[in-house]
Parts: C-alpha cells; sequence; structure tokens
C-alpha cells in the first residue's frame, strides 16, 4: 500500500479494499491492537495505511492526540476516511503514500496496522519511518505472521509476505531503530485461519469475522495477558528511535 512517493497517478491508484471491508466489523479486535499500542503513542501521530478510517477512529479517541495526519493512497478507501475522520479538527487526511521529508515536522510516533505486509521493499519502508521519526519517536508495527498461513487470501489482498518475529527484528536493527516490545498477537487465531484459508481456500466475510471478533477476541485477549504466547497470527512490534 505504501511505497516510495511518485506521481499524482500513484496517488489516485485503485485499492477495493476488500479485508478492509470485512474487517469494519473486527470491533474489538481493533480495541485490543490500541490497548497494547496506547502506551507508546505520542502527541503528533502519522497513521500509514488509514484505509476506510476504522482503527483512525479508535485512534482519535485517545484525548492527548494533538495531531493526526492520515495517509491513504486509494480514492475509494480515501473518501470513506474523510467521512469517518474529516470533521475532528486535529486530523489531516492525506490521499497519498507516505514519504519522507512531505511534512516538515517530524511525528512522535508512526502507525502501521496491517500495511506494512503491503510494501514490497519494506526494509527501504522501515527507512523511511525512522527518517521521519523525532528522537525518542516510536514506530508501532502490526502486520500478519507466520509463513505457514501464507494463503491464497494472501496474494489476493497484496501481500507480499507473512512474518517471523526473527525477520521483523532483524529488519527493524537494520535501519537503526531500538525494539521496545515484539510479540506475537492472538494465537487462538492460527489453527482458525490455517484451515479457512489454507486448506480450505475461503474468502474473508463480514460474517466470519464478526463471530471471530465478538466470540474469540475477548478470550485471546484475557489469556494473552496472563501467558505470552510462543506464536500468533499475527506480530505486534514497537520499535524507538534513539539516534
Amino acid at each position: 500500500m505504501t511505497a516510495e512517493e511518485q506521481g499524482p497517478s500513484a496517488d489516485a491508484e485503485h485499492y477495493p479494499g476488500r479485508d478492509l471491508e470485512a474487517m469494519q466489523f473486527a470491533h474489538n479486535y481493533h480495541r485490543w491492537i490500541l490497548e497494547e499500542a496506547r502506551p507508546f503513542i505520542g502527541r503528533v501521530v502519522a497513521e500509514v495505511g488509514a484505509g476506510r478510517g476504522s482503527f483512525s477512529r479508535l485512534l482519535l479517541q485517545l484525548s492527548h492526540i494533538e495531531q493526526s495526519i492520515a495517509f491513504e493512497p486509494s480514492m475509494e478507501m480515501f473518501q470513506l476516511l474523510m467521512k469517518a475522520i474529516g470533521s475532528d479538527p486535529r486530523v489531516s487526511p492525506q490521499q497519498s503514500r507516505f514519504a519522507t521529508g512531505r511534512h516538515t515536522e517530524r511525528f512522535d510516533s508512526i502507525v502501521y496496522v496491517n500495511v506494512l505486509e503491503h510494501v514490497e521493499n519494506d526494509r527501504e519502508e522501515l527507512q523511511r519511518i525512522r527518517e521521519s521519526l523525532r528522537l525518542g519517536g516510536t514506530a508501532i508495527i502490526f502486520v500478519p505472521a507466520l509463513r505457514f498461513l501464507f494463503s491464497k487470501l494472501d496474494r489476493d489482498l497484496g501481500h507480499f509476505r507473512r512474518y517471523s518475529l526473527r525477520e521483523l527484528a532483524e529488519k527493524i536493527n537494520t535501519v537503526g531503530l531500538q525494539i521496545e516490545r515484539c510479540r506475537y498477537f492472538d494465537a487462538l487465531g492460527v489453527v482458525p485461519w490455517f484451515t479457512k484459508f489454507v486448506v480450505l481456500k475461503r474468502e474473508l466475510d463480514p460474517r466470519s469475522v464478526f463471530i471471530y471478533d465478538r466470540f474469540v477476541v475477548p478470550l485471546a485477549k484475557r489469556l494473552e495477558r496472563i501467558l505470552r504466547p510462543p506464536l500468533g497470527k499475527n506480530i505486534f512490534l514497537v520499535a524507538k528511535r534513539t539516534v
């Protein structure tokens, strides 16, 4: 979804957002991500690949946020994003890709929720994140995990990869960011994902997302407060710029 800044035709690119349409029903899931991220989110925030604004609305519920710039290159998604958050005076939606130097200020926090896997050259993207953070600023990154879960659905959604902890941590370290937190997320989702999307090759549908979000996510959240899972369907990572 994000890459180096290109011309106007790239900013107006078509992105159908089928995963975003289904994931708008994942209210508990998004709140869970925000709870994990909240202690690391500063006052001036960039949200990259904001989509239709499902996570953006939750992010803007944090009263300490003074300014948020939400980047979304897809024209279709950007129109929905404007409806979702455009009236909040703290937010500046941008129908564009994220690019170093596009804004003169640097950010306290940069948020990537289910975005980095869409970027072919993710090392360059991570370098761009580092250059756009203030000293002491944080990158909050949430990505799909486990290569054996990569399915036709991932390919259809434009995913280049699913990550392991080691791979993501190595790439973060390479660009000079310091890892503050890095863990697998949603262990209970591994078997259902593997069964439905790898074995049965099904599509992502709103009903399944709603059921999982309503009944499984609250249980998964309670369990992971007690036990750190050895694997999970996703990875949650926080990294800080220290130099």
